[in-house]
């Protein structure tokens, strides 16, 4: 299949007939329901558009806060700020950055230029806020190994509370887009394929590697905020390249490098030494 087919993910069910469960080596979580302060309980496609990355993010977010309690910087625990900046370096950072960025040269152009307004004047401005915030984070990382012992606990605590700081920020804005997306949507009058097809568009942008952190992400996340066959039944309508993917490495890499690393900083013991499977089509 040409590249633009294998990665051209629809975004909604097409099949009637349930979903098998996806194969993992770990339980698929159980339904509780949208994190967002917003839609609680989506009404239609418009209002549930833009859930699933938003809570994809709020999950890992949420995961972090976690890590972030038992985070310090006593001797010996060097290896839990190595593995934690790597984390938001190479899955929850690059995710987020993705995100930001597709809406902003892909999904909000396509919009906006049928609505003939912008989808929300603060987007724009609170990416720029946000991605220069993430992008300062990595710079903690040299500040608490090589400062001496007994100045560690102070960076520590300026980098715990520039990631907090980032949570809310992030949070304010996914509430903002969560009210302002679904009302341009409507205002578009675009149907729910026209807006799958653009998402496809995104989702092929990303590529192979960024597909590969974001997708059993936001398959794990939809499990709670929309359920389990919700979940399976979109997996079942991705391209059978992708799920097989999926099933022969992105998902062990899900579990190895974002289950097993997340769990492994909530406590004092280092996860296992998992090398991250690079998948190509070639």
């Amino acid at each position: 299949l040409p590249r633009a087919h294998i990665l051209l993910l629809p975004r909604w069910p097409r099949s009637i007939a349930m979903a098998a469960p996806i194969p993992a080596p770990f339980a698929w979580p159980e339904y509780k329901g949208p994190s967002s302060s917003v839609i609680k309980a989506p009404k239609n496609w418009q209002e549930e558009a833009i859930l699933p990355p938003h809570e994809c993010i709020r999950w890992w977010s949420k995961e972090l806060k976690l890590c972030l309690k038992n985070f310090d910087a006593e001797p010996g625990n060097e290896w839990k700020t190595e593995v934690l900046f790597k984390f938001i370096k190479d899955y929850y950072g690059d995710c987020v950055h993705h995100h930001h960025d597709s809406e902003e040269q892909i999904y909000n152009p396509w919009l906006e230029g049928i609505i003939k307004r912008p989808v929300d004047t603060s987007i724009k401005p609170e990416h720029k806020e946000l991605m220069a915030m993430l992008g300062g984070i990595g710079a903690y990382k040299d500040k608490i190994l090589q400062a001496p012992i007994e100045e560690r606990a102070k960076h520590v605590k300026a980098f715990k509370s520039t990631m907090n700081e980032l949570f809310k920020l992030l949070d304010v804005h996914f509430e903002c887009e969560e009210k302002s997306y679904p009302k341009a949507l409507h205002e578009a009058k675009v149907t729910q394929e026209e807006e799958g097809a653009k998402v496809g568009e995104i989702l092929q942008s990303i590529g192979l590697s960024g597909n590969k952190k974001f997708l059993p992400a936001v398959l794990y996340s939809m499990c709670e905020w929309k359920g389990q066959q919700a979940a399976f039944d979109f997996f079942a309508n991705l391209p059978m390249p992708i799920q097989w993917m999926c099933k022969m490495s992105w998902i062990n890499d899900f579990y190895h490098n974002q289950l097993m690393v997340l769990e492994a900083l909530k406590t004092d013991t280092p996860p296992p030494q998992i090398a991250s499977c690079e998948c190509t089509l070639m």
